[in-house]
């Protein structure tokens, strides 16, 4: 057990360095939300979803990129996808008082 622990903290340390190190040669998740928003200011929507969804990519549980690209989906009429992304929104920010608005505007729109 003894020779076990040092060759694990080695994996562990190997692991950190190399996940830090292939996020610092690419885009960060917060690069790409940023991109998202840009695109939202411009009103390409298109464009804002691919960011979104890149910043999605890179952490999984960043609610901001779900909250964007819930409202470029709402935009672009794809109410069944933004609603999925909302309620991921709140799932990661519970008490995101714009995520629970976005949600009543989107089921009103379903119908």
């Amino acid at each position: 057990m003894r020779n076990k622990l040092p060759n694990c903290f080695f994996l562990i340390l190997f692991f950190s360095i190399y996940l830090n190190t292939v996020e610092a040669q690419g885009q960060t998740s917060d690069d790409a939300c940023k991109k998202g928003e840009a695109a939202l200011a411009k009103k390409d929507y298109a464009g804002a979803v691919k960011e979104f969804s890149e910043a999605i990519n890179l952490n999984a549980e960043f609610a901001k990129a779900y909250y964007g690209r819930s409202i470029a989906e709402y935009n672009l009429g794809q109410f069944e996808d933004a609603l999925t992304d909302i309620n991921v929104t709140i799932v990661f920010d519970a008490n995101s008082a714009e995520a629970y608005n976005l949600s009543g505007l989107i089921r009103e729109k379903m119908g």
